[in-house]
């Protein structure tokens, strides 16, 4: 046989070898699921819970996963070479999580009764393919011992998009009980081209007592495997197989539960190890100019991640648009000559936002580069900062170059500029607030000069907004409905500043009328005013405009209803009109106000001629905690410092009086927070004012009970009701 030959009955057998992969999947799941449920774990027999766990609402029996990852050379199909094939590096990972967890309460239950899943995934790019098969197996272990396997084929399929893409599938397990166990696991299998797997992250905290969790890797010795201890979390054990490659190994028993489920940052309070697994020797796959060799790196100095980080960014291109962005920022400086660099930085800054808003092409690296660009242009002094989310990791419990954000940080450290993470935000991101960040004077717009780091480099805690800064206020009118009294006739008006602009109103705004407020702003004329230049010309573009503006707003009456269920806890009745009096995304204008009409029902109940009014409910419903909330050990992450004010107006209905209102006022007033309430009678007019206050980001878990104690004050207004007496 010529080696020609050889080499054609070669790709053959290697086209089999990978049909393999994509064999019947019925067949490939059921020997996945006949060899994990023939598991030899000592574990996964004990059905047994310890009389200190009895009256715990669930228990962790078991928990154990498997990592496997190696890479390898295979030909494969590239577009390349003899007959389109080639060497193709590719990456073979496996995953599997196991637990089995015993049922104790009705709670338990219904957090457990439903298991959501995918069963394959893939993404195609230019000859190369990433493709993950995964198989979920269920049973139930009756308190009698029986064993039942749960059909997977029952599970349906969640659908998104305006095509009904399958995006997962849902199993509600059958026939399971408070008492019984449920034996789970998730397998995912996956060969991956030109990409590393997932970060794998071994977290040794529930909200369940767990009594035994444990964790086997086995990593290929030619890969770069990284892990990092957080938090006192146990280490790995090391040893090697029989290839040679590493294997590491880890178990703890009897991890006691985490009852907080509120208020965290799992990555600086909970143990954890975050393992990268990272095919480096791939040239085509990207990796930082400082990347380690082949080999296992223990908690790695945060220097080194920094650097990594500093290096992911070095370089960075930007927009093509610059130049039409340069134009803008002439013509505004000419006809506002006077302003001062941190205005022009701010101008400059909304500007980019909303070119690549405008386009929907915002990048993290360019926008930053692009910023940096504008600014070198225009003199304004400007450093790179490198900092981590504080609902991540710390600084120096940093991993990968991944876990920090570029900002520019710019007008001797007085702004700090980033990306739009949210459609219309403006200002730092709450989650950076406190944070240390890392800046480093550029070379040039977009290079950092690694000769001579030190010298550039220097740090900054971001400020962190106070609660007047970061305002929800509302004014309300209230009064029995004309057609019926158990109906109540709202008016609400929103004013937010700050970081609560963001979120749930902003997403009510439309992507026309934030580029209209925007444009103003920025001294341009809106769509509509160009169109309306040449109004005759344009006849078909402005009534298509229009229409098109109409079935907008028409579609966000939805998220109005869901806004009003969300303050009220209560399906609106009617919605009568919404609208933005004030959009607050630019400078000049930092705050929004939002109106809305509506009806409402379950507020008013009638009791003989009187009237009960469920007062204290129109400040919006409350957070309450239940019993295993009240006491907390881990420290305290809010989003931010933050204030909700209320002036509320009832209108008292002609012959009759308000009566009870004395339960209205509270008053609770700590170094943690306070919540205030009054209520007073003007003429006809019942008068409420009520004030939650937020005082700071983070609090330690020491100070838990004057947050408590806040809380609570304003659940006990939240209850408060007051008769509307006939005379």
């Amino acid at each position: 046989m010529t080696k020609l030959n050889r080499f054609y009955v070669f790709i053959v057998a290697m086209l089999i070898t990978q049909a393999a992969f994509a064999d019947d999947y019925k067949q490939y799941a059921q020997t996945v699921r006949d060899s994990i449920w023939a598991w030899d774990k000592a574990e996964f027999k004990n059905y047994n819970v310890p009389e200190k766990y009895k009256d715990e609402s669930a228990v962790i029996l078991a928990l154990h996963e498997e990592v496997y990852a190696t890479g390898s050379t295979r030909i494969r199909y590239t577009g390349r070479g003899l007959l389109g094939f080639g060497l193709n590096k590719e990456l073979n990972y496996m995953h599997v999580f196991r637990k089995m967890i015993k049922l104790n309460d009705k709670k338990a239950l219904a957090d457990n009764a439903e298991i959501q899943f995918k069963e394959s995934d893939k993404t195609m790019g230019y000859y190369s393919k990433t493709i993950y098969k995964n198989v979920i197996g269920v049973r139930v272990i009756k308190p009698n011992g029986t064993i039942k396997e749960v059909d997977i084929s029952e599970a349906v399929s969640i659908t998104e998009g305006k095509k009904d893409k399958e995006s997962n599938k849902k199993l509600a397990v059958s026939d399971l009980e408070v008492g019984d166990i449920l034996d789970f696991f998730y397998h995912e299998e996956g060969r991956i081209d030109y990409m590393n797997i997932p970060e794998q992250v071994f977290t040794f905290a529930s909200k369940y007592p767990i009594l035994s969790y444990s964790v086997h890797c086995e990593l290929s010795k030619n890969m770069t495997n990284e892990y990092r201890l957080l938090n006192g979390a146990p280490d790995f054990t090391q040893s090697t197989n029989e290839d040679g490659d590493i294997v590491l190994d880890v178990k703890q028993t009897d991890i006691a539960k985490t009852p907080e489920s509120k208020w965290l940052s799992p990555y600086r309070q909970f143990p954890t190890i975050r393992l990268c697994v990272l095919y480096n020797s791939n040239k085509k796959i990207y990796k930082p100019l400082t990347a380690r060799g082949k080999g296992l790196h223990k908690n790695l100095p945060p220097e080194q991640i920094l650097k990594d980080a500093m290096h992911a960014y070095n370089g960075s291109s930007y927009y093509l648009a610059v130049k039409t962005l340069n134009k803008r920022i002439k013509k505004h400086l000419k006809k506002n000559p006077s302003l001062d660099k941190k205005q022009l930085a701010e101008y400059i800054n909304l500007t980019l936002t909303n070119e690549v808003q405008l386009y929907n092409t915002t990048r993290y690296k360019t926008y930053i580069s692009t910023l940096g660009a504008l600014f070198s242009k225009y003199k304004i002094d400007y450093k790179f900062g490198f900092v981590t989310d504080r609902f991540d990791t710390r600084n120096q419990d940093a991993i990968a170059y991944w876990d920090y954000f570029v900002v520019l940080v710019a007008n001797q450290d007085s702004q700090v500029f980033g990306p739009p993470r949210y459609r219309y935000h403006i200002g730092p991101y709450a989650s950076y607030e406190g944070e240390t960040v890392q800046m480093v004077t550029p070379k040039t717009f977009n290079t950092i000069n690694f000769s001579n780091l030190e010298k550039r480099q220097s740090e900054m805690v971001i400020p962190v907004s106070s609660a007047d800064q970061n305002m929800n206020k509302t004014e309300m009118t209230v009064r029995l409905a004309e057609d019926n009294s158990l109906t109540l006739d709202i008016n609400r008006r929103t004013l937010l500043s700050g970081h609560q602009a963001n979120g749930r109103y902003s997403d009510l705004i439309t992507a026309a009328d934030w580029r209209d407020s925007v444009h103003t702003w920025l001294g341009e004329k809106t769509y509509m005013e160009t169109l309306l230049v040449k109004a005759a010309k344009n006849k078909k573009e402005i009534e298509s405009h229009e229409a098109s503006l109409a079935k907008i707003r028409k579609e966000k009456e939805t998220e109005a209803k869901d806004e009003i269920k969300s303050y009220h806890d209560l399906e609106v009745k009617e919605l009568k009109e919404h609208s933005f009096s004030a959009l607050g995304v630019t400078p000049d204008s930092p705050q929004m106000i939002y109106d809305v009409k509506y009806t409402l029902d379950g507020l008013v109940k009638r009791a003989g001629n009187n009237y009960i009014l469920d007062a204290g409910k129109l400040i919006g419903s409350q957070l309450t905690l239940d019993e295993s909330n009240q006491q907390r050990t881990l420290d305290i992450y809010m989003p931010y410092a933050r204030s909700y004010e209320h002036e509320i107006k009832v209108e008292i209905p002609a012959g009759y009086t308000a009566e009870n209102i004395q339960t209205l006022n509270q008053s609770v007033d700590n170094a943690c927070g306070a919540f205030i309430s009054s209520a007073d009678i003007d003429g006809s007019t019942l008068r409420i004012k009520a004030k939650k206050i937020y005082k700071h980001n983070y609090e330690p878990a020491a100070n838990w009970n004057k947050l408590v104690e806040m809380i609570d004050a304003a659940n006990n207004f939240y209850g408060q009701s007051i008769i509307l007496k006939k005379k």
